[in-house]
């Protein structure tokens, strides 16, 4: 029903030549089969963009963490293709090496009372741990959105520069 997008960019630390490719989206809030097919398009395209390099991607994707596009991008119904071969991408709320902060209910509008709760995530992927994760209360009337956070650390050394 409604046109969206993804943007991302490469960010490069300057001192140890590592780089994050990070993606952020917001996927159909009324079309089942379209938040479906856009999370097997952005797998595609993750593969396509960052290949190896890690990944963070961040977004409201209008579903719970029981459904089918949720489990498009964990790896948990199975993704043919290209962008398979590379790994799936890791909740950060279940990857963290401390227990969650927070509230697990992101949405917190009308339709959060009905029942729907966490809508909003961030993945990760490719040589990334999560150290913490975190869904705060801050900020109650700027959205009708909770604020979350993740602290993130590269797994592996640099890469010589």
């Amino acid at each position: 029903m409604c046109c969206r997008i993804v943007t991302w960019a490469q960010l490069d630390e300057l001192a140890s030549g590592r780089r994050v490719t990070y993606f952020n989206t917001h996927f159909d809030h009324l079309g089942r089969r379209a938040r479906v097919q856009s999370a097997h398009l952005l797998l595609r395209k993750i593969d396509e963009i960052a290949r190896t390099d890690p990944v963070v991607l961040t977004g409201d994707l209008n579903c719970r963490d029981t459904s089918a596009p949720y489990f498009v991008l964990t790896g948990r119904q199975p993704f043919e293709g290209p962008g398979a071969s590379t790994g799936m991408l890791r909740d950060t709320r279940d990857d963290s090496e401390l227990p969650p902060e927070g509230p697990r209910k992101t949405y917190r509008g009308l339709l959060g009372m009905l029942g729907l709760g966490r809508i909003d995530y961030i993945f990760v992927k490719n040589g990334l741990r999560t150290l913490r994760h975190a869904v705060l209360e801050e900020a109650a009337g700027a959205s009708d959105h909770r604020p979350v956070m993740a602290e993130l650390a590269f797994s592996g050394p640099p890469r010589a520069v």
